[in-house]
């Protein structure tokens, strides 16, 4: 007899053991020693030792599992393959045999579950893809129920069988499932992507019913499990949604949040996106959300209809200028400045509050996306851009330009700035107040390149 000193703690004498031994020793004192020598001897036949760990798990105590643990890590292949093929037929009778769903199971049905479980790491061929079957077939009867029922959860048998698991876990994704966040997290992990859109499109349904249920409400668990599925179908109903002011507004911006947040913008969607966009009646959220996603497709091409933005008239002028200026530059990048600000010069007054001006132009012309001031290449390339625009024949452009030197420039800039400290541009309204004090007043062109040499000079110690 095989040694298996971690294991064995007593040997079994005689040569033949019958499945009515096997089932006596389940209840005796030493019984359940015998039965892992049974299981772990090669004199005994696969059968009747596939036997011997069956009744061990029906056992079931903490020893006995560890027991069972330990065996299978050291019974050397073949065997071992041997008394797993063995054991199947045995396993898919017991936890095929007992109640079912909605009923809880049977404590032999667990134990079968339980062991399958422990050997599935050890098997191969036709009897691993049954043991995955079973164990697909155990989480989805009743996953709620059974969830946290035996030694492991219905998340670890899941994860460990993987992606074989994916298309049941679909199935499940019907117009009344509840479980469907749990279910979505599982499938992000191990589904390939054509099942993840399946599960997304069966996702659309079960939204449709709810908001038909609920006056056109949807969880926000719903809308964050649809992002996660993703997929043709998801993403149009997910525009749909932001399309829609009229419904309720956690579901109206629901819609265009997931879409961003879960990265499924795509060139497909671009004239949703700008019918979203553009449409004033739509939430100030969902449109600024709508620019976002436009921006991340990443198509240059399209600046000609965002600059639409800086020229908007109308209620949310102020707003979405501003909005105009971040997403150019995420587009365009820090070359994207000439762009902005020849269009800018094109009316006859560029900006009429100089605190909007300030903050959403020369100032984001000189930050990063955290709002941060940039520096060392990226200032360069700024200034690059910038430093034409101080002989502009507009005022406007002229001041924009000096004051966004002023941020970020160095000491080569002075002497032209020096040059300027005459220039008499007019600009209409450029001042800035905190209560009754004035903290920014620039009347004229000379006037920001005065307030640009004096920041350069307190940054450089010029």
């Amino acid at each position: 007899m095989a040694r298996f000193a971690p294991v064995l703690v007593i040997a079994v004498a005689a040569c033949s053991v019958t499945p009515a031994d096997l089932e006596k020793w389940k209840t005796t004192q030493k019984g359940p020693e015998k039965l892992a020598a049974v299981l772990l001897d090669d004199k005994y036949d696969a059968d009747i030792r596939a036997q011997a760990a069956v009744a061990m798990a029906d056992v079931g105590d903490i020893q006995q599992w560890d027991r069972l643990d330990k065996a299978f890590k050291v019974i050397p292949e073949p065997q071992r393959s041997q008394v797993i093929d063995a054991m199947v037929p045995h396993l898919t009778k017991m936890i095929r045999e007992g109640t079912e769903p909605p009923s809880p199971p049977l404590r032999t049905q667990v134990a079968a579950k339980d062991l399958l479980h422990l050997v599935l790491p050890y098997s191969a061929g036709a009897s691993r893809t049954q043991i995955e079957d079973l164990l697909i077939e155990w989480s989805v009867a009743d996953f709620n129920q059974r969830f946290y029922i035996g030694r492991k959860s219905i998340d670890v048998l899941i994860q460990d069988v993987g992606q074989r698991a994916s298309e049941a876990l679909v199935e499940l994704l019907t117009p009344d499932c509840e479980i469907y966040d749990k279910v979505t997290e599982y499938l992000d992990r191990i589904a390939p992507e054509d099942l993840q859109h399946k599960a997304g499109a069966n996702l659309v349904e079960r939204a449709k019913k709810r908001m038909a249920d609920y006056s056109g409400k949807i969880d926000q668990s719903l809308l964050v499990s649809l992002g996660r599925m993703g997929g043709p179908e998801v993403r149009a109903f997910l525009l749909d949604l932001a399309m829609k002011p009229d419904l309720p507004a956690q579901t109206h911006r629901g819609g265009m949040m997931a879409y961003l947040q879960f990265e499924m913008q795509s060139k497909d969607d671009m004239e949703k996106l700008f019918t979203i966009a553009e449409d004033t009646k739509i939430d100030q959220s969902v449109r600024n959300w709508a620019y976002d996603a436009i921006v991340l497709i990443g198509d240059k091409e399209q600046k000609t209809r965002i600059v639409k933005l800086l020229h908007t008239t109308g209620g949310d002028r102020d707003r979405f200028r501003g909005v105009g200026v971040d997403e150019l530059l995420r587009l365009l990048g820090l070359e994207g400045i000439p762009f902005i600000l020849e269009e800018l010069t094109l009316e006859e007054e560029p900006w009429e509050d100089w605190l909007d001006l300030r903050d959403y132009v020369p100032v984001r012309f000189t930050q990063d996306r955290d709002g941060k001031t940039i520096s060392g290449a990226d200032s360069a390339k700024a200034l690059e851009q910038l430093r034409p625009f101080l002989t502009h024949k507009q005022p406007f452009a002229r001041g924009v330009a000096a004051y966004a030197i002023g941020l970020v420039g160095d000491a080569s800039d002075l002497k032209k700035l020096e040059s300027m400290k005459k220039d008499g541009g007019k600009l209409e309204g450029w001042k800035f107040a905190k209560g009754e004090e004035v903290v920014e007043n620039f009347p004229t062109v000379g006037s920001v390149a005065g307030w640009a040499v004096g920041k350069i000079k307190e940054r450089t110690g010029g």
